[in-house]
């Protein structure tokens, strides 16, 4: 009971105890407070996780270098190799590259060039554990020197086999391989590690050994060129060169401006020794795929002829594995003729011959409108119509603009009325509707 007379105001206040508002806002501290340390919690749990999976990879790594050093010089494989590993903290993959390298050959062992052979003084061993759980590799570095002498061996020499990109930046992953064509020697196998080269000891002479190179997705830059055939011979070293990239492509558009190049119009790409590109085209854009990453670029136009490349070809800088994009010029012509006119155009040089170059295109067919807008490659043309004996000789150029070429259309007037009109009978009934002959651009120009 309350003893206070007039005061029930607060006897009430003290047997209430909290209010809603204050148990919401007690929870609300308390959630904010508790997320804060879950937070805590869970990164502190991933940095523990984390500094065990680096700790089994490092151990992995250096339980490899170790089996490498007690092996000996002579025992570790040359060239790129790897393995699994399964731990308790799960599966690790150990990328191992090696190379004999010789006194005063820097980093690349592939530097001995040809001439005596100077690349067996140790092995430099790189070994690299990966994991999905793994931010970054760890890593080993190490030099194995030779126990025993290095024996020297009258019937044989040494081969290095380096694989570049076009920017001279060595390739991994690359399989080599090698055959005595003569049939007198075994074959050898190996994989190029982060130098791009191997240093291959004890090669039995040979006048012919073949040595070719294979890597998913690349190429080279002519058919063929991915094997070279060289003499080796004794106590001197034979260097195999190749250049090795991911292809390019180029992405060909021509512009949105409602004239549109007639389907299968070839292109031509310069150089193009594959034979890239296509030649059956519906439609823009079109990509040419599996180019080799000229670092001089290419030249591409509309057409086959060499006119249309001289006044308008597009060059194009290719990179290694990716795709570059072009616009493709051409003429911009109003062909104007009859309803259902089928309109063909055959390419002649300026001088009125075939100029070696023979070219005809199917324009399309004009329609209702009574005007066809077409995109023909630059040069000479000679158009002809279905519903004409007449043909039209045109010659265009990238300064020439948008320009027509027009046929006669029967029963057409002009959309212009003439200063002095002359009356002239209907030449359909009162009930047909009247033909407007389109207003288009000017001419275009005559050959020269």
């Amino acid at each position: 009971m309350c003893d206070l007379p007039n005061r029930g105001d607060l006897c009430r206040s003290g047997q209430e105890g909290f209010t809603l508002i204050e148990v919401i806002a007690a929870m609300a501290v308390f959630l904010v407070v508790a997320g804060a340390a879950l937070t805590m919690v869970i990164g502190a749990l991933k940095t523990v996780g984390a500094n065990a999976d680096r700790v089994a990879a490092a151990t992995v790594a250096r339980s490899q270098a170790e089996t490498l050093r007690a092996s000996g010089a002579y025992a570790i494989p040359i060239g790129q190799s790897s393995r699994a590993v399964i731990t308790s903290q799960g599966q690790y993959t150990v990328l191992t590259t090696a190379n004999w390298v010789g006194i005063g050959q820097a980093m690349n062992p592939c530097n001995v060039g040809t001439g005596m052979v100077s690349g067996q003084s140790y092995v430099r061993v790189h070994v690299e554990v990966t994991s999905n759980k793994l931010r970054a590799p760890q890593t080993s570095d190490f030099l194995v020197y030779p126990k025993d002498p290095i024996p020297t061996v009258n019937n044989t020499g040494t081969a290095t086999i380096s694989v570049v990109n076009v920017n001279g930046q060595p390739v991994s992953g690359v399989a080599i391989s090698g055959t005595d064509l003569t049939g007198m020697s075994s074959a050898f196998s190996y994989t190029t590690g982060a130098d791009g080269c191997v240093f291959i000891p004890n090669v039995p002479i040979s006048t012919q050994w073949q040595v070719g190179i294979s890597k998913a997705g690349y190429m080279t830059e002519s058919p063929g060129t991915n094997t070279a055939v060289k003499q080796v011979q004794a106590l001197a070293n034979t260097p195999y060169t190749f250049t090795y990239d991911l292809p390019a492509s180029i992405r060909l558009s021509t512009a949105s401006d409602g004239y549109r190049v007639p389907p299968n119009v070839p292109i031509t790409l310069s150089p193009d020794p594959l034979g890239r590109a296509p030649s059956q085209i519906q439609d823009y854009p079109i990509t040419v795929t599996g180019l080799w990453p000229r670092t001089a670029g290419y030249s591409t136009w509309l057409g086959q002829c060499s006119d249309s490349a001289t006044t308008a070809s597009t060059s194009v800088n290719t990179s290694a594995g990716e795709t570059t994009d072009a616009n493709l010029n051409g003429a911009r012509i109003d062909v104007v003729a009859s309803g259902g006119s089928v309109i063909i155009a055959s390419h002649t040089d300026a001088l009125g011959g075939s100029g070696g170059c023979v070219e005809s295109i199917a324009v399309g067919t004009v329609g209702s409108s009574m005007v066809l807008k077409t995109k023909l490659p630059f040069g000479a043309w000679k158009l002809s119509s279905s519903t004409s004996s007449t043909t039209i000789s045109i010659q265009t150029s990238p300064q020439t603009g948008v320009c027509s070429a027009k046929w006669p259309i029967p029963g057409s007037v002009s959309a212009t009325p003439s200063p002095t009109p002359t009356p002239t009978a209907s030449p359909s009934p009162s009930n047909s509707p009247l033909l407007i002959y389109p207003t288009v651009s000017d001419p275009c120009p005559l050959p020269a």
